[in-house]
C-alpha cells in the first residue's frame, strides 16, 4: 500500500462543500484510501462539528451558505487545544483570495480544478502527521498500563460498547458517538496516578486535556462517576455526560444491585426504554 494510503487510513475528514459534485469527488476519492468522512454544506454545520474535537483533516471551499470559509478558517485556528490542518479547494484562487485564505490560517490551497494526484500527497501528509491521533494513541497506550496495574484488562472497552449500545435511545450523531466512545474507553485513566484528595476522574480529565487530545472527551471523563448531576454543561456535552454515567452504573452498581436500576427508573433519572433495554440486554 503507498504511503499516502497508508497515511490516510482511518483517519477522520471533514468535508464542507456545497456543490454536490465536488463534494462527492471528493469523498469517493479518499474513501479509497480508508478515511471517515463526514460532510456538511454550509459554514455554521461546519463549526459546530469541529467544536466536537473529532477532525485531523478539514477539506474547506470559500463561497458557502452560512459563513464562509474565511471565517470557518479562522474559527478552527482559534480553538485552545490542537486544531485539524485545512485545506482549502475553491474555484475563486485569484492572489488576494489565496492571501485571506492563509492569513485566516489554511495550511494549504488548492484551485479547481484539482490536481487529484497532488491534493492526495498534501492530504495524506497532513492526516499522516495528526497530533491529535499521535496524542490519542499515547493515551489509549497509558489505559491498558492502568487497566493491567489494577487488574481490569478490557474494562474502557466494555463501557465504551455499552455506550455505543445506548447511543441510539439518546440520538447521539455519529461525530458525537466518536467522541463518547474514545472518552468511555479513557474514562478511569486517572487511575494510573492515583493522588492523596483528587479522584481518580479529575486526574484522568487533565491527563487527557493536558495532552492537548481534547477538552470535550476531558469533561466526559471529568463527571463520568457524578451521576445524575451534569453541572450545566452545554448540549450536546450534556447528554453524552449521561450516557456513559449509565454505561458506568450499568458495569459497577447495576449488575450487583439490580433494585439500583429499579430506583432510578422510579426517581426519574432513567428513560423507561433505556431501562428495559438494559434489564434484558446488559444484566
Amino acid at each position: 500500500m503507498p504511503q499516502s494510503s497508508k497515511s490516510l487510513q482511518g483517519k477522520r475528514v471533514l468535508i464542507v462543500e456545497d456543490d454536490p459534485n465536488s463534494a462527492r469527488l471528493f469523498t469517493d476519492l479518499l474513501h479509497t484510501k480508508g478515511t471517515i468522512i463526514t460532510h456538511v454544506n454550509n459554514g455554521i454545520d461546519a463549526i459546530r462539528h469541529i467544536n466536537l474535537d473529532i477532525c485531523d483533516l478539514v477539506i474547506l471551499d470559500l463561497r458557502l451558505p452560512g459563513e464562509n470559509g474565511f471565517v470557518v478558517t479562522e474559527q478552527i485556528k482559534q480553538k485552545p487545544d490542537l486544531p485539524p490542518a485545512v485545506i482549502v479547494v475553491s474555484a475563486f484562487a485569484d492572489k488576494q483570495n489565496r492571501m485571506r485564505a492563509f492569513q485566516a490560517g489554511a495550511d494549504a490551497f488548492f484551485s479547481k480544478p484539482v490536481n487529484l494526484k497532488e491534493f492526495l500527497l498534501v492530504a495524506s501528509n497532513f492526516a499522516g502527521n495528526s497530533y491529535r491521533q499521535r496524542c490519542y494513541a499515547t493515551l489509549q497506550h497509558l489505559n491498558t498500563i492502568q487497566e493491567e496495574v489494577v487488574h481490569r484488562p478490557g474494562h474502557g472497552t466494555e463501557v465504551k460498547e455499552i455506550c455505543t449500545a445506548l447511543a441510539g435511545f439518546y440520538n447521539i450523531k455519529e461525530e458525537s458517538l466518536l467522541l463518547l466512545e474514545q472518552a468511555a474507553l479513557l474514562h478511569d485513566l486517572g487511575k494510573i496516578a492515583a493522588l492523596e484528595g483528587k479522584s481518580h476522574s479529575k486526574i484522568g480529565a487533565e491527563i487527557i486535556e493536558t495532552s492537548g487530545y481534547s477538552k470535550n472527551a476531558s469533561l466526559l471523563v471529568l463527571y463520568h462517576h457524578d451521576f445524575p448531576e451534569t453541572f450545566g454543561l452545554a448540549e450536546p456535552t450534556k447528554t453524552l455526560v449521561q450516557v456513559i454515567q449509565i454505561a458506568e452504573r450499568v458495569m459497577e452498581i447495576y449488575n450487583k444491585s439490580p433494585q439500583v436500576l429499579e430506583d432510578d427508573l422510579r426517581n426519574e433519572l432513567l428513560p423507561q426504554p433505556v431501562a428495559n433495554y438494559i434489564r434484558s440486554s446488559l444484566l
